[in-house]
């Protein structure tokens, strides 16, 4: 791109493994987690090196259209705020029936470690509420009319449905995206204030469902130890991997195909459904650790190549980087592209923790979704501003 700029795609799939990486080399001593070895850094190396000369494969074209665009007065069409309020409240209301039936007599503390919205059409409308929670956050700061006292209403009520899913990384994703969106907007600076905020604000969204399903002997030495490892778990569960005496390499080779073989099956098939879920647990921890953790993510990209080989792995990161810098390039034309590219982004940020947030069903429906609308609603740069 020619710039440093926090939002770019190699900078949101590079930038948390490399601030990891450096972290774990100062507190992995300290906690009793095992360090990066070098077979896990070469693979970062071929990921992010496919992925960024995908991106530089696409500047040259990306480069004219942003030209043609411009970013600063977004218009949102009162139909589309309405129809986003309306579909919004319809989703909201099946979670909550949901959850209502699953609970049947029980209480809601006795709700287990992601039981809730796990399975069916409830799981689906589960990550397309992501989308909505993203939206509902940036109408705080967009100039797009969004009542705030309802945009509150439904941040409130979607967080806590995330947070009774119980996973972790679905909860954190919109708050990703939302940031995304924020900072290429220039709507929030990248302060080191407002870094500190974000990292308290994901460490407490964190914690919520940590402490809402832990049992009562959970330590204070434990629950922080969990969270170093959570968010380690990738990198340390690729280097734990590829440290075995026999590495075990192309064990899936239609990993990166799991969401287009499971709509097939859906569609034509006898439901015989494949998992993007690593069935390899790895311990992270030296053997003299005062906690053992064990890890089945390894990294977007260290799954991808563990699963698909160099080969198809750098070829899927070629693809992956001409696709998401594509989507960077479009994504001054309205408010949908830019929220599509910022979950996106938020996506590819994650993969410091593992592939399913580019391989789980929400990933293409999400998109879906802010395509639709982007066309529907012909959300585009303000005409009063390009008179100017």
């Amino acid at each position: 791109m020619k710039k440093w700029n926090f939002y770019s795609p190699v900078v949101l799939l590079g930038g948390p493994l490399i601030s990891l990486i450096l972290l774990s080399c100062i507190l992995s001593p300290m906690m009793g987690f095992i360090t990066i070895n070098s077979k896990a850094l070469n693979l970062f190396i071929y990921g992010l090196g496919s992925f960024w000369l995908g991106g530089m494969f696409i500047t040259p074209i990306g480069e004219k259209i942003m030209k043609k665009g411009s970013n600063t007065a977004f218009q949102l069409k009162s139909k589309t705020r309405l129809f986003f309020h309306l579909t919004c409240a319809f989703f909201v209301a099946i979670m909550l029936l949901n959850l209502h039936s699953l609970l049947s007599n029980r209480s809601l503390i006795m709700l287990e470690d992601q039981e809730f919205a796990q399975r069916g059409f409830e799981a689906h409308i589960g990550g397309l509420i992501m989308a909505y929670l993203m939206f509902y956050i940036i109408s705080f700061w967009e100039k797009i009319s969004v009542n705030r006292i309802l945009a509150f209403f439904f941040v409130c009520i979607i967080f806590i449905l995330k947070m009774l899913s119980g996973i972790r990384g679905n909860i954190i994703l919109p708050l990703i995206g939302a940031c995304i969106y924020l900072v290429s907007r220039k709507l929030v600076k990248v302060s080191l204030k407002n870094l500190l905020v974000l990292c308290t604000a994901v460490f407490a969204l964190f914690m919520l469902p940590t402490l809402f399903f832990s049992n009562d002997e959970s330590t204070t030495n434990y629950i922080v130890s969990y969270f170093v490892f959570y968010f380690s778990a990738g990198i340390l569960g690729l280097s734990s991997y590829m440290e075995q005496h026999y590495v075990p390499w192309e064990v899936n080779p239609d990993f990166i195909y799991t969401f287009y073989i499971n709509l097939w099956e859906k569609l034509f098939g006898n439901a015989n459904y494949v998992f993007a879920i690593n069935s390899e647990f790895v311990t992270v921890t030296l053997p003299n650790s005062e906690f053992t953790f064990s890890s089945n993510v390894y990294t977007l990209i260290g799954e991808v190549y563990v699963n698909c080989g160099y080969m198809v792995g750098t070829l899927y990161f070629f693809f992956l980087g001409v696709y998401a810098y594509s989507l960077y390039f479009l994504s001054n034309r309205g408010v949908m592209l830019l929220l599509l590219y910022a979950f996106v982004g938020g996506c590819l940020f994650l993969g410091m923790f593992g592939s399913q947030y580019v391989l789980m069903p929400y990933f293409y429906e999400i998109q879906l979704l802010f395509l639709l609308l982007h066309f529907v609603s012909k959300s585009t740069v303000s005409k009063s501003f390009l008179r100017k």
